[in-house]
């Protein structure tokens, strides 16, 4: 159906809700007047510079309005127009001056450099001003014969000979360099600390300290086998070193079975105690007498619950039934047992254990009004009494009748 409206702008007699010339159509802001042309056409538009309030980075300010990554500067000073964390990168080389920012420059001023992982103010990258040889070390920068080893003295892995390429370590002292491949090689590797074990197969060789000849990481003060670099201790005495030996006490239980079980496998006097056990095929899981009646008590248990759980509607549904077909106080006392009971058991749940007593209460004043006259009441004789042992209920219940609950 034709309808005659008042847009002017785009087209003319064309439906015009908001009235600002533009039919809803051709409105990008139909129920808002607007005058915004750039971004969209029709919405408002505060400070008339042609983008809308909503595209407008600088709504407030005609002179700007692009902001994409809404930091607050407009893009067109804004070095990192798609970085919110940096805007101005003052040397150029592609990484903001912010230092809380992403990708922050650790030498804003320095074009060849930007990087600092170990921050040590030497710059990461080889080729430019002031380069860190150590990348990761603090300690380490410079390396001037490119052995691998820095020149700092007071760093980790120094140089003692920061000009010799072929030689870095002096373990004597002598001025003579370690490595027998390089120049001015010592020909006499000997025994620094006077321990009684040359410094080639010293495990510590600026400390006195007993060798380690099977090079295993067990000193030959602790080795129960010396030369061989399979075996150190042979905790039982047996001849047979611990690695390969399967019972490590001598207690006639395998190392294995005794870490299964909790015992200790190098102590004889601690041994697993007998007791029945299953052990699951293919695992090193067993189950004692604990964990089988565990499963087959809780099993019956939890399913004793989730029926209780599963017909806890129907069975209130039901003493409500019996609840309201009471006669008398004394039915009614009997029923609310039954029902007590049932709570007691999880048969029921409280709020329906709540909503029953809530019955009970009413039905108990009503028949309490209908018995007793107000000059033969006593108050210090009770209208009734209760059974000393709750009635028996049986775990197999009838479907409920259709009634509605009250």
């Amino acid at each position: 159906m034709n309808q005659v409206g008042n847009s002017t702008l785009d087209r003319f007699g064309c439906i015009d809700q908001d009235g600002d010339g533009l039919s809803d159509d051709g409105d990008a802001c139909p129920e808002v007047a607007g005058n915004s042309t750039r971004d969209q056409l029709g919405c408002p538009d505060t400070d008339m510079d042609g983008w809308s309030d909503l595209g407008d980075g600088f709504p407030d300010d005609p002179s700007i309005w692009a902001d994409l990554d809404k930091d607050g500067i407009e893009d067109s000073v804004d070095d990192f127009p798609f970085d919110p964390t940096q805007w101005i990168d003052s040397d150029g080389d592609g990484m903001g001056d912010n230092p809380m920012g992403i990708g922050a420059d650790k030498f804003p001023n320095d074009p060849s450099q930007w990087g600092d992982i170990d921050g040590d103010g030497y710059g990461d990258n080889a080729t430019g001003n002031n380069s860190d040889a150590f990348i990761t070390d603090p300690t380490q920068w410079s390396d001037a014969d490119g052995d691998g080893y820095g020149d700092n003295p007071s760093g980790r892995l120094y140089d003692l000979f920061p000009d010799n390429p072929t030689q870095w370590e002096d373990a004597d002292g002598d001025g003579l360099g370690d490595n027998q491949s390089g120049t001015d090689a010592d020909p006499y590797l000997n025994d620094f600390d006077n321990d009684g074990y040359n410094d080639s197969i010293d495990p510590l060789p600026k400390l006195a300290s007993p060798g380690d000849l099977d090079n295993d990481g067990c000193l030959d003060v602790d080795d129960a086998f010396p030369t061989d670099f399979k075996e150190c201790l042979d905790s039982d005495g047996d001849g047979e070193g611990d690695n390969a030996d399967t019972d490590d006490d001598n207690d006639g239980w395998a190392d294995t079975d005794e870490l299964r079980r909790g015992t200790d496998p190098f102590s004889a006097s601690d041994t697993p105690v007998d007791s029945f056990e299953i052990v699951v095929p293919g695992t090193a899981i067993g189950l004692g007498a604990w964990d089988l009646m565990g499963i087959f008590g809780g099993v019956p248990l939890f399913s004793w619950l989730a029926f209780g759980f599963a017909t806890r509607n129907a069975r209130c549904g039901r003493f409500e039934e019996k609840l309201n077909a009471t006669t008398n106080l004394s039915e009614l006392e009997g029923v609310a047992l039954q029902w007590e009971y049932a709570l007691m058991m999880r048969l029921l749940g409280p709020h329906q254990g709540i909503r029953l007593e809530r019955l009970r209460a009413d039905l108990e004043d009503g028949f309490a009004a209908r018995k007793w006259q107000p000059s033969r009441w006593d108050s210090t004789r009770p209208p009734t009494s209760w059974p000393r042992t709750p009635p028996r209920i049986s775990p197999i219940f009838k479907p409920p009748n259709r009634h509605p609950h009250r």
